[in-house]
């Protein structure tokens, strides 16, 4: 007896996937497009806030190290030290600015942090008047 059986030697068919087509949006009705102005203003409030969070860094940085001012040689050395203007911001959003100048000061004394020098000279230590010797001066050659 022979076998009858045929064995499948083509591979089964591919399932064919539907072509990529823009799927037709329907036309936003009022409660869509009022979404999309909510969306539009939201976007623009977070960029307005981002950039309001970067100015108010800014400043107060710039008052953290105008504090430090009398206290370090550069005061912007200090964030070298790890310390963040965010860790002396007080509960109501003001710089602590005595627990930083404690701070800096222990900079100075443990990690060699360049302290603030005062002018230890005299203000008049420019160019002094020279004495007369009793030689020639101008006014005896012009013949005054």
């Amino acid at each position: 007896m022979a076998d009858t059986t045929e064995s499948p030697t083509e591979a089964p068919e591919a399932v064919q996937e539907a072509p990529d087509a823009p799927a037709e949006a329907p036309e936003p009705g009022k409660a869509g497009r009022e979404a999309a102005k909510y969306r539009t203003q939201l976007r623009e409030t977070e960029a307005e806030r981002d950039t309001l969070r970067e100015t108010v860094s800014a400043l107060r940085r710039e008052q953290a190290e105008a504090a430090l001012d009398k206290t370090l040689a550069k005061p912007d050395s200090f964030w070298l030290t790890g310390a963040t203007v965010d860790d002396y911001i007080d509960d109501t959003g003001n710089l602590d600015r005595s627990r930083l100048v404690a701070d800096a000061q222990s900079a100075v004394n443990k990690q060699g942090l360049a302290s603030f020098k005062r002018f230890a000279g005299h203000a008049d230590q420019g160019a002094r008047p020279v004495e007369k010797s009793g030689g020639t001066t101008w006014q005896d050659v012009l013949g005054g």
